[in-house]
């Protein structure tokens, strides 16, 4: 539930034309909760979008990912997304938590 709620508000793009109970059942079907522990590698596979609910994660040279967050892989077009890149890669490399 928390998922669908941070995906809709954070990336509003790829949601806005679904119902919240649409983005709901995407999510519960679509999805595979994992836990990581500090220091362990995170890759994120192309066109699969992560959602940060808890700990804090970081990016190889970057400032530390805090919930909520939306993870992207680092070959996505964050224009479709309606995003920004910042220069930087995308891409977390490390769970701190």
């Amino acid at each position: 539930e928390s998922a669908a709620v941070i995906a809709k508000l954070l990336i509003p793009r790829v949601f806005e034309r679904m119902t919240m109970q649409e983005t709901r059942l995407l999510v519960s079907t679509g999805s595979a909760m994992n836990l990581y522990t500090k220091g362990e590698d995170i890759i994120l596979e192309h066109n699969y979008i992560g959602i940060l609910l808890e700990g804090t994660l970081k990016a190889e040279n970057q400032n530390n990912i805090v919930p909520p967050g939306v993870l992207l892989p680092s070959s996505m077009d964050l224009e479709l997304l309606g995003l920004q890149s910042s220069g930087s890669a995308h891409h977390p490399s490390r769970s701190e938590s």
